[in-house]
């Protein structure tokens, strides 16, 4: 039998293979893939709207309850360890079923939100591609100018947010380059089902939430950082900017719920004074303890 993870996101998941091992995006900055066909942005958008648990919850105040275990997880996993042991003490039962299901969720919004992050990126990487080169930035600068009203871009600094150091991050200090292997490397995590498993009877390695799925996230948060700083003109060009701030609230929510950023530097990206405009994580974090306040009374 599969594990519930899996289940789940092989029952709501419809998005595709985002990159080659070659590190070719089967897309560009208007149409991407989706199960084989092309879409426009809007139809990403809205994809990504319908696929998002986030989006069910806006205007609710209680983003902070889709980031909990589903009761129906827990429950399931209770049978399963009961099938396993049933002569298991029922609180033990409980106690381990527990620990499984939290894996088992960590699992399935980490797929989840490599899918969101994969499309979204999609929709804005050649712009990204033109921003990240200088060869073509100065070109950018003029386009962006030359609108009405005037769109000033962020300095260049080689696709990476402004003030960032990126040397440590890839030799050629190519924020592109970056973004592809990153991504190339989060596949290959996910189909490894040394790390992913996909039937009952496999266990989850015993350092996944305590090292993959943390080292997940930071990658992946790098990636929001560099979408919200050198690619923001093309997303309010393209009116998107709700999408990624509910996706990224939902992220981000999810990452301080299961404490998955282990030191502060890992969100050293967004600390540009133009990035902080942008993306208030501050304002977040308010939000995120008023959700907390919320939960807590909602339980009582």
């Amino acid at each position: 039998m599969e594990k519930g993870w899996h289940k789940r996101e092989r029952e709501h998941s419809n998005f595709s293979k985002s990159r080659s091992k070659t590190g070719t995006l089967r897309s560009n900055a208007k149409t991407y893939t989706l199960k084989g066909r092309e879409m426009s942005v809007f139809q990403t958008l809205r994809s990504i709207q319908k696929q998002s648990k986030a989006f069910a919850t806006l205007g609710s105040g209680n983003l902070l309850a889709i980031v909990e275990v589903p009761e129906d997880m827990i429950n399931d996993n209770i049978a399963a360890v009961g099938d396993r042991e049933p002569d298991m003490e029922l609180a033990e039962m409980e106690r381990i079923a527990n620990i499984e299901a939290k894996k088992e969720w960590l699992a399935a919004n980490t797929v989840d939100f490599f899918n969101e992050l994969s499309l979204l990126y999609g929709m804005v990487e050649s712009f990204h591609v033109e921003a990240a080169r200088r060869s073509t930035y100065e070109d950018l600068v003029k386009e962006y100018k030359e609108k009405k009203p005037p769109v000033k871009l962020p300095p260049f600094n080689n696709g990476f947010p402004e003030g960032f150091v990126h040397a440590k991050l890839n030799k050629d200090g190519d924020g592109i380059v970056y973004v592809n292997d990153t991504i190339i490397w989060l596949e290959d995590i996910i189909d490894n089902p040394a790390v992913f498993p996909e039937l009952e009877d496999e266990a989850f390695p015993v350092d996944f939430e305590t090292k993959y799925v943390p080292e997940m996230f930071k990658k992946m948060t790098r990636i929001f950082a560099i979408i919200y700083s050198v690619c923001w003109p093309i997303v309010a060009e393209y009116e998107a900017d709700t999408h990624i701030n509910t996706c990224f609230k939902h992220f981000y929510f999810f990452m301080k719920r299961y404490k998955l950023l282990k030191k502060k530097s890992d969100l050293s990206m967004f600390q540009s004074p133009r990035l902080k405009k942008i993306v208030d994580l501050e304002a977040l974090d308010k939000e995120y303890k008023r959700c907390e306040t919320l939960l807590a009374e909602s339980k009582k």
